[in-house]
């Protein structure tokens, strides 16, 4: 026989267990991570001042969306990059950050900045920035971007001049000044 009072009691018994799982959950507010991997992490940060991170943002875009080009969740992402880079505030570099479009960010995060991200609702996961030294590698066959870090380690800070090999490469600036066409 079924006995209303048993049930609404077991009812409210579970009700009460749910609410407190999503009170002190951090499963759906925090960013997930490898903790052998935020270890070294921590430490390479705490020697060298910054690590390379890379982030995965809430509105990542699935396959299907990135067909779409749905403008509006382009612009989500976004703002959602622009919100963690403020939340982050003087624990990431605001330079050196890049931005696939897509969901993942790539920054330089102190210390303090990735036992932040541990902790935000604005990353649903973070790794190390993999993809960042083939980024450098790309314009770096002779080593200077390495001599680059190396002084700074050293110093701090360094003087750099940048300039175009206009002898090799042959360049055309487009409409924009974003836009650069290459010839080889």
């Amino acid at each position: 026989m079924f006995n209303k009072l048993s049930f609404f009691s077991t009812f409210r018994k579970a009700s009460t267990a749910l609410v407190w799982f999503l009170i002190f959950s951090n499963s759906s507010l925090a960013a997930e991570f490898n903790e052998s991997e935020f270890t070294e992490l921590l430490q390479k940060a705490q020697e060298e001042s910054v690590v390379p991170v890379m982030v995965t943002l809430p509105s990542a875009l699935n396959l299907t969306e990135m067909r779409e080009k749905d403008s509006l969740k382009k612009f989500a992402l976004v703002n959602e990059a622009k919100k963690l880079l403020s939340e982050l505030g003087d624990s990431a570099w605001k330079t050196g950050v890049w931005n696939n479009g897509l969901g993942q960010i790539g920054l330089y995060a102190t210390a303090e900045g990735l036992n932040m991200l541990t902790n935000t609702s604005l990353a649903v996961k973070f790794t190390s920035d993999i993809t960042r030294k083939g980024r450098t590698l790309a314009y770096s066959f002779d080593g200077s971007l390495d001599k680059i870090e190396e002084i700074i380690k050293r110093k701090g800070n360094a003087t750099v001049e940048v300039f175009l090999n206009l002898d090799t490469i042959d360049y055309e600036l487009g409409t924009s000044t974003k836009t650069t066409i290459y010839r080889p």
